[in-house]
Formats: C-alpha cells, structure tokens, sequence
C-alpha cells in the first residue's frame, strides 16, 4: 500500500488495531488464557508477546517457547523470569530492532514497578540502559506475587490470633493497604490475583476461602461464567467466618500458594475443566463444615488422636525425611507429588522390614508432607524473612537437623544404609495392573494411534522400575489436551479418558531417550529414564472411555484413574482394572488369547515360564495353556514307558490303552501348578506320569503332595506313597 500511495494515518490506525486484535486472539489461543480483567501490566505483555509472535512468524520461527513460558507462569511470571538474564533477552532485541522498545518485557516492568520484584527491575533497568541504586542485583527470591501472598497471611494470621481463631470484618481496602497497596483504582486486580491465589491454595486444602473473609468480595471473584451453576458464596462466607483459624491453617495455605504459578486465573482454569465436580464439592460442601477441623494436609499422624495412630516418627524415617526436604529445598514437592507418594510407600516398607505397622497405610503422604515441611522452621534459609515453619512436631526432629543438615555427605551415607537394608530385606513386589499417564501436550497419542502401530516403549515412574515384568495388563490415560488448534491440526481436542489397553513385554531398563515424530519439542524423553516395552491390545481412539464416564458409572475406582496423577505411571487393583475394561466392552480372556511367542524345546518353554512369572492372571493362564502343549511332559512319559507311577506304587497295572501310534495312553501331572508359573514348576523334576483317572484324583482328590529333595510325597486312598522324581535334567 505504501508502494502504491494508498496508505493514510486512518489506514495505518486500521491496521494497527486489526493487527493488535488478530495477536491478541492468538496469544489467547496458545495459552488458553480468556484475557479478560488483566492489569495494565498484564495489557502490554499481552501485546508485547503478539507483537514477538508476528517478528519470529516473519523469520519462520514459531515462538512455541515464548507461549510456552506465557501458560506455564502466567503473564507476569513469564515477564519476569525472561528479562532475568547476563545479556538483552532475544525478545528485547528484536523488539529493539523493530523500534518496539516500549513494547518489551523490560520497559513494561519498569512502568508498572508494583507488579515485579525488585530483581526483575534490575535487570530491565540494565537493558534500558537506566541507572541502578546497586552494581549487582538483588539476591534471588520469592516473586513480588508471593512475597505479598505471605504479607497478607501473616496479617491475616496476626488478626486471627488476637481474636480467638476469628478475623473479624475488615475491607479489602484495609487488606489491601497492609501489603503496601494503598491506591485500590491502580492496584485492586493486583490484590484481586493475591486473594484469589490464597482462596486457591485454601480449596486444595478443603479449606473454606480467606477471601471471602472481607465484607464484600470483588464484583469478578467466583463469577458463574460459562457453567450451569454458580459458586454459593454467601454460603462459603458464612463457612470463613465461622472457622476458628490457627496458625498452622495459615501456614499451610502459604506452603501451598507457593507452588502455585503467580496468575490465579492458571490454576483456577485448570481445576475447574480437569475437575469441575471436586471444585463444585468443595464449594456446596463448605455448608456443612466443621469449623474446627484440620487442614486437609495437616493429617499428620503425630497429631491423630485415634486409638489406632501410627507410632511417632523415628529417627530413620526423619532422616529420609529431612533427605527429601534438602534436596528440594528452594521448591519442595507437593503432597500429589511422586516424590512425595514414593517416601510414602518407601515408609511403609520400612514399617515392614522392622516388623512395624501395615505397610499399606503406615505414613500417608499428607503425613510425610507435613514432616517434610516441619523442618522449615529449623531451616535459616526459609526463616530469614520472619517465616516460621510448620510449628508442630517432635523433638527428635531438631535433633536429626543439628546432625544432619550442613553435612551432606554423612547423610547421604545414612540415607544410603536405611534404603539398602530394606532392599535386602523386602524385594519389591510386580504389580499385574498398571495405568500408562499421557500428556498430549507433550505427546501426540492421536497421531501414533492412528498409525495402528503395535508395538512400542514407555517411560515409567522411576519409584516403579522394579516393578514391571512381562505379561503384565495396563491401559493408557490421556489427560486434559492443552494443545492449541494449530498443534492439533485443526482436530477437536481429545477427551480426558482411556484410549488404549496394552500388555507389558519387558521388564524395565535404562532408555535411550524418545525423541520421535510424535513428541513435542523439548518434551522427549531424556537418555536413562525407566522405560518398559508394550503391545497396544485394543485402542480406542475414536470411542474412548471418557473420565467423566467413568466417574459417573464407576465413583468408587481409585482417585489417582479419576482425578490423574502427576507421574508417568502408577498401579492400580485388579477390581480398577476389571472395571474398567468392563466399561470399554471387552472380555479380558479374549483380548489377551493371542501368544506371539513360539517354543518347542524344553529350554525355551522354560524361559517363556520364567519370563511370565510375574505376569497377570488372565496372560498367565494363556501362557500355562501353550507351555501344556511344550514337549517336556512328552519326553518324561516317553523316558518313564509310559507307565502310571501311582498304579505302580499301589501293585496296580500300570500301562492304560495303546493308542494308534503304538504308544501307552498317560498323562503328565505338573505337581507345582504351571498356571502359577513358579520357577521350576515346568522343570521335568516337577512331573509325576499318572493314567487318567489319577490325573483327575491328583486334581480334584484333595490330594497335598510335599516335594522332597528326590521324591514326591502323599497319601492317596488312605496309602501313604513316595514317588520317585525324574532328575535326569538335575
């Protein structure tokens, strides 16, 4: 248009703004961010992001990891994190190039000072080529979001305290100006996304909302939008002000808020379309709460006062504890977390190998979580800012920090004896079924389905590994599809359910990394992860079992299958498993009929027994049927003439019918069942030759025989016998 004179001030504004909206709609897009309510902040970076986006489309480039960073810390948080670098960021320069200064991270940060942390203003200030107070940066820290989340807990911890667990009315002006936001026309949506980060952290605890502590909440918070219920919040205001707080409800909300990304809208979004049932729950279930219960993490079992509590934690247990808290100690794992779940079940067998309690329900991990986090408060790099830590606890505790936290080597060196003395006292145990978790953000499960490819590998939850063995039935989850349309291919995005089940071919070992066609960028496997081999069985790409299906029709299967789990793969029951290959139509027998194995020696029938050890119920029948048809029970008969040895022992005739071939009619008795799949129980030593009638004695006569060294021993029609064992293969 410039070429051809046809461009004007009123063309260019047109432009611009036609520009600025089609940026806006993909910046939406790519993070799933509505983009209603921002901040002015909140406004540029929006557009500073569109305006990247179109400069690197220019030059071919996607920008996946710019929009990546925008969804996965949130506007402000991306801002941060990006200008935090030794050099100008390449955002900045290009931004730079294209006279957009005003446009980047940098400048933005350094107009709207009240929405990021000193650090981040250090930085953009250098970039800008403005002067700093100091040569060298602030130290690293908490993000202005949090530092003012733990100001506004700790005045609302301060309240509480001084009137008897209750806060009292106050406004959110008043609220708002304790963190140092005094102008509520400039800063009510920055105080807004702190209030509504803590009423988040408040709902993962079961917690009623600090929020809706104020005498009014903002026009915007817990607005219906698209869902066909609304939030009952004169109920939930009623449930605030009814608890008593205490100190550790708050300190458990901080813990929890400081996981969470600095946009509230993130996790929110989140929750409700992973979730919307438990967040519906939370909120109508708050009618009915009980105004002094616990915090739902704070199940610690030092504090439970059931008849039936756990013991006080021990010094080994505090060990592995405090192990777990140093080596996370800027970020430590949430309570859902594998870290977390793996202490918790390593505990167990603990309990086990000392001749404790049930392993299966020792130390829970909202139990070890809170543990964990009671070391905090002995921690000086947590306490410097006036923190406080969990405050309860035992004094053991105290006593294991002291000796154990400033020399990482000796406990490294304790960690190391406990874990290996209960390796050698309790082997892990094969779980026969697993779930297979599937991020489709990171890897497209529609597009290798559709290749009806049978045969793949899998990376497993480290915790695992020495769990899997061949044979072994699973089934594929695929949780919420983040992708954005254009990573889609312009399909719908798939729904949250099952989509495969599949059979365990291997047990688990080291991988060479997965980076295929199916993989997103930088979200491949890395080289040594756990990973077994699987057989795709069915798959359900078309017509999946969708959660909510699932959770309509079978509520009461495990959580973890309902809700996910952030991990690559966990075991669930038999009944879970059965349950839901029942939804998907299938009949398990038939499904796994198929044996791709082939073995005719006795040796190979051997491995194919030991190799199906461990496998699942339904593969280990189908494997015993094919070992059955094997020819070690034919060369014992042949070896033997023949002869039933219980009709000899007894003084009766030994030889049945002659067959066509010439050939005394007997049968091979495994005494150690094959369908278990024991170690030795195909081993020609473990077969007696009966006729048939004794065959079916030996079956259903209630017969027990004792396996010695050389005999087989057992009383049958009141006779006591010893049967020679055939130990020519000894």
């Amino acid at each position: 248009m410039e070429r051809l004179k046809a461009s004007s001030d009123e063309v260019r504004a047109a432009i611009r703004a036609k520009s600025t909206e089609l940026g806006r709609a993909l910046v939406a897009e790519r993070t799933g961010f509505p983009l209603t309510d921002l901040t002015p902040a909140e406004e540029k970076i929006v557009r500073a992001a569109s305006e990247y986006a179109g400069i690197e489309k220019r030059l071919g480039n996607p920008a996946t990891r710019t929009f990546s960073q925008l969804k996965n810390r949130g506007l402000i948080g991306a801002a941060e994190v990006s200008v935090m670098k030794s050099k100008p960021t390449q955002g900045f320069t290009a931004l730079e190039d294209a006279d957009l200064v005003e446009l980047s991270y940098e400048q933005i940060i350094v107009d709207h000072p009240d929405e990021f942390s000193a650090r981040a203003q250090w930085y953009s200030r250098r970039a800008l080529g403005l002067p700093n107070d100091t040569d060298k940066p602030p130290a690293p820290g908490a993000s202005l979001t949090q530092e003012r989340t733990g100001q506004l807990l700790r005045w609302l911890r301060d309240r509480a305290a001084t009137n008897g667990g209750h806060l009292g009315e106050f406004t959110n002006a008043e609220a708002a100006a304790a963190i140092g936001l005094t102008d509520m026309h400039r800063s009510g949506r920055v105080f807004g996304n702190i209030q509504s980060r803590i009423d988040f952290a408040c709902y993962s605890l079961d917690l009623p909302p600090l929020g809706l502590l104020a005498d009014e909440p903002f026009d915007m918070a817990w607005s219906q939008q698209d869902r066909d219920w609304a939030f009952p919040i004169e109920t939930m205001q009623a449930a605030a002000r009814a608890r008593a707080w205490r100190e550790e409800d708050f300190e458990l909300v901080l813990n929890e808020a400081e996981r969470l990304p600095g946009q509230a809208h993130i996790s929110w979004k989140r929750a409700i379309s992973e979730n919307e049932a438990k967040v519906r729950a939370w909120a109508s279930g708050l009618a009915d709460a009980d105004p002094n219960k616990p915090a739902a993490a704070s199940e610690d079992e030092d504090s439970l006062g059931s008849a039936k509590r756990n013991p006080v934690w021990g010094r080994e247990e505090l060990i592995l504890a405090l192990d777990l808290y140093l080596r996370h100690r800027v970020s430590p794992p949430s309570k859902a977390s594998a870290e977390v779940a793996e202490l918790s079940a390593f505990l167990g067998q603990l309990a086990g190998a000392r001749g404790g309690a049930d392993a299966q329900t020792f130390r829970n991990v909202n139990g070890v979580y809170m543990k964990m986090m009671n070391f905090r408060r002995f921690d000086p790099e947590y306490t410097v800012d006036g923190k406080v830590g969990l405050v309860r606890g035992n004094k053991l505790e105290e006593v294991v920090w002291n000796e154990f936290h400033a020399d990482a080597a000796k406990l490294a060196a304790a960690v190391s004896a406990i874990r290996s003395g209960v390796v050698n006292h309790v082997q892990p145990q094969p779980a026969p079924y697993w779930v297979f978790v599937c991020n489709p953000k990171k890897w497209a499960i529609d597009r290798f389905l559709d290749r009806n490819i049978e045969h793949d590998t899998w990376g497993v939850r480290p915790s695992d590994r020495d769990r899997f063995a061949p044979g072994q039935l699973g089934i594929i989850r695929v949780g919420v599809d983040r992708r954005t349309i254009e990573e889609r291919g312009g399909k719908p995005p798939l729904e949250a359910g099952i989509y495969a089940l599949c059979e365990v071919e291997s047990a688990a070992f080291s991988g060479a990394g997965a980076n295929d066609e199916f993989w997103n960028d930088d979200a491949g496997r890395e080289p040594g992860w756990p990973t077994v081999r699987i057989r795709y069985l069915r798959t359900y790409l078309n017509e999946p079992l969708t959660i909510a299906r699932l959770r309509a029709e079978q509520p009461g299967v495990s959580s973890l299958l309902l809700d996910g789990f952030q991990a690559a793969s966990f075991p669930i029951s038999a009944d879970d498993f059965h349950a839901v290959v029942a939804l998907l139509g299938e009949d398990v027998d038939e499904v796994v009929a198929s044996t791709p194995e082939t073995a005719n020696s006795a040796a190979a029938l051997a491995a194919l027994q030991k190799k199906y050890v461990n496998a699942s119920p339904e593969v280990k029948e189908r494997v015993s049927k094919y070992i059955e048809r094997g020819s070690v029970g034919s060369r014992v008969k042949k070896e033997l003439g023949f002869r039933c040895q219980v009709c000899e022992a007894l003084g009766q005739k030994p030889l049945g019918f002659l067959k066509k071939n010439g050939e005394h009619y007997a049968e091979a008795h495994h005494v150690m069942p094959v369908s278990e799949l024991q170690v030795g129980s195909l081993a020609a030593s473990n077969i007696m030759v009966v006729c048939a009638n004794h065959h079916r004695q030996m079956h259903y006569g209630g017969i027990e025989v004792e396996v010695r060294e050389t005999v087989f021993e057992f009383t049958i029609d009141d006779t006591p016998l010893k049967i020679e064992r055939y130990l020519a293969d000894a």
